[in-house]
């Protein structure tokens, strides 16, 4: 974001170079003395440098602007993105020294340049040195390789300037309002790579309950049925037939998906969890739900973790819309509702870059408070780890078959692991372990 730095002096600011004046005052009072010509010029000399030395100590930040933005600012694993620093110097008072740090993570490898370490763990400090002109403003650019989903700020931005002479620096932290930021997505896979079949990756989905109907398409002709609407009746083929013929509607075949993902990866919280078998999770629900919505299907997101907010406004040029944004920012707990939109996509995925390994909720209460809120006949696709499904997730999904709702398990786990618990009839695919989510994050020769 665009910060200006103008700062006015504070009380300790003002005439922080009064040493000069009064050694300017001094050497007036001893030329006054003894009458001697050069202990003025050396006192005209002082206030020279006295005045110049406050000048730019109280002038300098003022029209002085730092921008930073990411381009762009969201990208998928293994794909550059660049962090623009532009500082602009906006008034007639050159600067001769400018030095913006900021801190970056040490997360995402920063390429060619190269950053400093900072005493902040898990950060680095990013130092860029400038020189401007009167209204000059210059850019700079810093590439980053995403290796790693999530959401990641650049800042806070600290700003020290000095005078030509370099003899007092001046020390700016600036607000949260200059920080960028970048959302990293979740890889995009092919559904093969799940074991999963290319054509149906979750079998036949079909809605569980067809109450809706297309007035719009008629797919044939029927007997007429005691109670059949009367705008139901064909009449045309009621008069070749001589006996009262009803319409057949299209039934609707559109499917409302809920990935319910579980970030709990142990049957116990204090087991902590298990990172590869929670990003092979959330890359699979990425991987699905962009399948489904190329589908033409509605798709949403549960999880029992807590989302990341968002502290920073995306650039221009890649922001679609502020809804998605504020919609994911305000939720402690991630939950996108059930959609198909243009930005659906992005919605889904930019809750899973955001995702957080901290528990919120157990899962069976989460789905138990949403049930009321999903679509007749929805599909809940459940995604978690094989020995973190217990007998009160189970049971809910149970609930929600009576209910009419379609349930579909897709477990991670090694290929050893074996479900533990009765699951009925509910269909479980078994989408892989840590040597595939080695494969995908580049590393098949890691165990």
């Amino acid at each position: 974001m665009d910060y200006n730095v103008s700062n006015l002096p504070t009380e300790q600011d003002k005439l922080a170079f009064i040493g000069w004046f009064l050694f300017a005052g001094t050497l007036i009072l001893f030329a006054a003395v003894s009458k001697n010509g050069l202990f003025l010029l050396l006192a005209l000399f002082a206030a020279f440098i006295g005045g110049v030395l406050e000048l730019w100590h109280r002038l300098g930040p003022r029209g002085v602007s730092i921008k930073q933005q990411t381009l762009p600012g969201r990208v998928t694993i293994g794909e550059d993105f660049a962090l623009e620093i532009a500082v602009e110097n906006r008034k007639r008072l050159p600067m001769p020294w400018i030095e913006v740090t900021c801190e970056i993570s040490v997360d995402i490898p920063l390429l060619k340049q190269t950053a400093q370490s900072s005493y902040k763990a898990g950060k680095m400090d990013l130092i860029s040195a400038f020189s401007l002109w009167s209204m000059e403003r210059i850019r700079r650019k810093f590439m980053f390789h995403a290796t790693k989903r999530g959401y990641f700020i650049y800042g806070p931005v600290t700003v020290r300037m000095s005078d030509p002479f370099g003899w007092k620096v001046r020390e700016i932290r600036l607000l949260r309002s200059a920080n960028a930021g970048v959302i990293i997505y979740p890889k995009v896979m092919d559904v093969e790579l799940f074991n999963l079949p290319a054509r149906s990756p979750l079998g036949e989905l079909k809605p569980y309950r067809r109450f809706l109907e297309d007035p719009l398409k008629v797919t044939g002709v029927r007997e007429y049925i005691i109670g059949d609407d009367p705008r139901r009746i064909h009449w045309k083929n009621t008069a070749r037939a001589g006996a009262l013929r009803s319409k057949i509607y299209d039934s609707s075949n559109d499917i409302d998906l809920l990935i319910a993902l579980n970030v709990t990866t142990n049957p116990q919280i204090a087991m902590g969890y298990d990172e590869n078998l929670l990003e092979l999770a959330i890359t699979f629900a990425a991987s699905i739900s962009e399948w489904a919505l190329e589908q033409k299907h509605s798709v949403g997101l549960l999880a029992n973790c807590l989302l990341q907010s968002i502290q920073h406004v995306i650039s221009e040029d890649t922001l679609l819309m502020d809804e998605p944004l504020t919609e994911l920012t305000d939720t402690r707990l991630t939950y996108v509702p059930i959609g198909r939109d243009s930005v659906q996509g992005e919605r889904i995925l930019s809750a899973l870059a955001r995702l957080l390994a901290i528990w919120g909720s157990s899962m069976h209460l989460r789905l138990e408070n949403i049930q009321k809120e999903l679509p007749i006949g929805a599909t809940i696709l459940y995604v978690g780890a094989i020995r973190a499904l217990n007998d009160d997730i189970v049971e809910q999904l149970f609930a929600m078959q009576r209910a009419g709702m379609g349930v579909i398990l897709a477990l991670t786990g090694e290929p050893d692991e074996e479900i533990q618990i009765y699951t009925g009839s509910i269909p479980i695919y078994h989408i892989g372990g840590t040597e595939l989510w080695n494969i995908i994050n580049g590393k098949p020769d890691e165990k």
